[in-house]
C-alpha cells in the first residue's frame, strides 16, 4: 500500500467529525441508555414486512413470536416524551428504546411502571490493523486478478466456475461508509442489484460518508472487477447499512446496530456480514466482561439470534483481540455478537495456514467452541475508494470470504436453515474431527460446502427435475417455487391453472444450473382459489397444488 494510502487512513482515523447529536448530548453530560418495556400495551397491528422477508422465513425460519412485527406502545413512548426523554432507536425485537439519560433523568425512568431495565449501550471495540502490500502473494490471474490468491485459498474458484456466484441472494452489510461507485461495487447498481441502503448514523440513504470500512467487506464478497477483483458471491444483491461510527476510539453505538438488523430483516437479506464486535462501554460505566459473552446477554448477539430465528444467515467476525496472547493482558477472547449460539463465527488465518495472532479466541462464558471457522484474514485484497485497491488484514475480511461462501450455498440449496449452513461449513472444514478454540472446526473449503448443499437435495445425475417447494403456500401477493434440477436440465416449461382447469400463465426457464432454482412471481391479480403448477420438460409431468388467497 502506498504511503498516501495509508496516511489517508490515519487521517480518517483521527478525524472523523463527530456529529451534531453526539456532540450536544456530550456537553450536556448525558449517556445513551437502553430502556426495556415490560410489554406491547395497546398495539394491535403489525408493521409490514415485505414479501422478500416473508419468503425466507417461510422457508428457513423458525416460528417466532407474533410480537415481533408489532410496534411499540405508543402510550410508553407518550409518556418518556413527557418527561423529556425523545427516543432515538426503536427497537421491536427488543422492545426498548434508546435515550439519552441524565442521572436524574434516569433515575426516573427506572421507577416507570412499564419499564423492565435500563442499561447502558455499548461501544464498538473491533481493533483497526495496518494494510500493506505482499508483493509475495499476488497470484495473478486474467480473470481473478489478485484476488486469485484468496478464492483459491478457500477453494472457492470451481464453485464460481460451475455457476454459483451468488445469484438470487440478498447479502446484508452492517458496517461504516460505502462507496458503491468504487469499480468493483459500481456493477451493482448497474445491474439493480443494489437492492437498499441506509445510513442509521445520519438517518439517510445516502451511505458514502464516512470511513471506508463497509466498502472494503462489502467488495471482499460482492466485488467485480475482471483483472482486479472478484468476489465468491458476485452476483448476489446487497443492502449496506451505516450503523457503525468510526474510529474504534469514538462511542460506538449498539443501538444502530439493532436497527440496521431489523431493517436488513425487513427488507429480506438472506445473509447479514458483521464485521464489527462489541464488549466495553463509556468510561464510567459498567463494561460487558468476558462472563458476558455466553449468547444471551450482550444485546447485539441477541439481535443477530433473533435475525437467525427468521431465517437470516448471519456471519460474524471473531474481533481482533487476541494480539497479546493472553486474557491477562488484553480482552483476547470473541467479542459480541460473535457469542451467538445461531451465528456463524469467522476467524482469521495466515497465508500459510496458521492462525493469525490478532484473531480472537473462544470459547464461549457458557463453554461452546468458538470460531465456528476460519479463513484468509492476512493479506485479503480489497476495493478502496475512490478507485483503488489494497491489501488489508482482520476477521473483518474473513468473515465477508465466508459469506460469499455461504451465498454459493444458498443459491445450490435456498432451503438450507442457518444452522444447517453452519453444520455443512465446519463439517467441510480442514479440521472437522478435532475443532479447538482457535480456529474452531478449521479453514473452509467452499466447494465441499456446496458440494455438501446440493447433496442434501438428493438429486441423482440422472434424475428428473421436481418441483421442491411451494412457498408462502396460502399467498396473496407473491409466490416463490423451488425447482430441483440435475446437472443436465437445458430447459424447463412452468404452466399454471386453476381449478377449472384454464391455464392462466406459462413461462419457460433456460438457466437453469444443479440444485435448487427458484422463481418469484405475482398472483396479486388473480381470484383468490386453488390453484396447480405444472412442470413440462420432464420425463413425466410434475404437479404441485397452492392457494391463493386474498384477506
Amino acid at each position: 500500500m502506498n504511503q498516501h494510502v495509508y496516511r489517508l487512513f490515519l487521517v480518517l482515523c483521527l478525524l472523523f467529525p463527530l456529529t451534531e447529536k453526539l456532540q450536544a448530548q456530550q456537553h450536556r453530560g448525558a449517556g445513551k441508555f437502553w430502556i426495556f418495556f415490560t410489554d406491547k400495551k395497546g398495539v394491535s397491528e403489525f408493521v409490514p414486512v415485505r414479501p422478500e422477508a416473508r419468503t425466507r422465513r417461510a422457508l428457513r425460519g423458525r416460528t417466532a413470536s407474533p410480537d415481533l412485527d408489532r410496534p411499540l406502545s405508543p402510550e410508553y413512548l407518550r409518556t418518556l416524551r413527557q418527561h423529556g426523554i425523545e427516543p432515538v432507536v426503536q427497537s421491536r425485537w427488543l422492545n426498548a428504546v434508546t435515550a439519552y439519560l441524565t442521572p436524574e433523568q434516569r433515575a426516573l425512568v427506572q421507577t416507570l411502571p412499564f419499564v423492565r431495565r435500563v442499561r447502558p449501550v455499548a461501544r464498538f471495540v473491533q481493533k483497526p490493523l495496518p494494510f500493506s502490500t505482499l508483493p509475495s502473494m499476488k497470484a495473478h490471474d486474467d480473470v481473478y486478478g489478485p484476488s486469485a490468491f484468496q478464492l483459491a485459498f478457500i477453494n472457492a474458484i470451481k464453485p464460481l466456475e460451475n455457476g454459483y456466484r451468488g445469484k438470487g441472494i440478498r447479502i446484508g452489510f452492517l458496517d461504516t461508509a460505502f462507496w458503491l461507485s468504487h469499480p468493483a461495487l459500481i456493477h451493482l447498481s448497474e445491474t439493480g442489484r443494489l437492492i437498499g441502503t441506509y445510513d442509521f448514523v445520519y438517518d439517510r440513504e445516502d451511505v458514502s460518508e464516512g470511513h471506508p470500512h463497509g466498502t472494503m467487506t462489502s467488495s471482499t464478497t460482492l466485488g467485480y472487477d475482471e483483472g482486479s477483483l472478484i468476489g465468491p458471491a458476485h452476483q448476489g444483491a446487497l443492502l449496506a447499512a451505516h450503523t457503525e461510527y468510526a474510529p474504534a476510539e469514538i462511542n460506538q453505538e449498539e443501538d444502530w446496530f439493532v436497527a440496521g438488523m431489523e431493517w436488513m430483516e425487513q427488507m429480506g437479506a438472506d445473509i447479514v456480514n458483521v464485521s464489527l464486535g462489541y464488549s466495553v462501554f463509556d468510561e464510567g460505566q459498567r463494561s460487558y466482561t468476558y462472563e458476558d459473552m455466553d449468547g444471551d446477554t450482550a444485546i447485539p448477539t441477541i439481535a443477530a439470534d433473533k435475525a437467525a430465528q427468521l431465517g437470516i444467515v448471519v456471519v460474524v467476525s471473531a474481533g481482533n483481540e487476541g494480539g497479546c496472547g493472553s486474557p491477562a493482558y488484553c480482552w483476547y477472547y470473541i467479542t459480541s455478537p460473535a457469542d451467538g449460539d445461531s451465528v456463524i463465527t469467522v476467524g482469521a488465518v495466515r497465508p500459510d495456514s496458521t492462525l493469525a495472532p490478532f484473531s480472537s479466541r473462544g470459547p464461549t462464558a457458557d463453554g461452546r467452541i468458538k470460531p465456528d471457522v476460519v479463513a484468509l484474514g492476512v493479506g485479503v485484497y480489497v476495493a478502496y475508494p475512490p478507485d483503488q485497491y489494497i491489501y488489508a488484514s482482520g476477521t473483518s475480511f474473513s468473515a465477508p470470504l465466508t459469506t460469499g461462501v455461504v451465498a454459493q450455498m444458498l443459491q445450490a440449496n435456498p432451503s438450507l436453515s442457518p444452522v444447517e449452513v453452519r453444520d455443512i461449513l465446519r463439517a467441510t472444514a480442514s479440521q472437522a474431527s478435532s475443532p479447538d478454540n482457535m480456529m474452531g472446526w478449521g479453514i473452509i473449503n467452499a466447494d465441499a460446502a456446496v458440494r455438501e448443499a446440493i447433496a442434501r437435495l438428493k438429486l441423482p445425475e440422472n434424475a428428473s427435475p421436481r418441483l421442491q417447494r411451494i412457498y408462502p403456500n396460502p399467498a396473496s401477493q407473491n409466490v416463490t417455487i423451488a425447482i430441483a434440477a440435475p446437472r443436465s436440465t437445458p430447459s424447463i416449461t412452468v404452466e399454471l391453472y386453476n381449478a377449472l382447469g384454464q391455464r392462466v400463465r406459462s413461462w419457460t426457464w433456460t438457466d437453469l444450473y444443479p440444485g435448487i432454482n427458484q422463481r418469484t412471481f405475482s398472483v396479486a391479480a388473480l381470484a383468490s382459489g386453488v390453484y396447480f403448477i405444472r412442470l413440462m420438460g420432464t420425463e413425466q409431468p410434475v404437479w404441485g397444488k397452492m392457494v391463493v388467497q386474498h384477506f
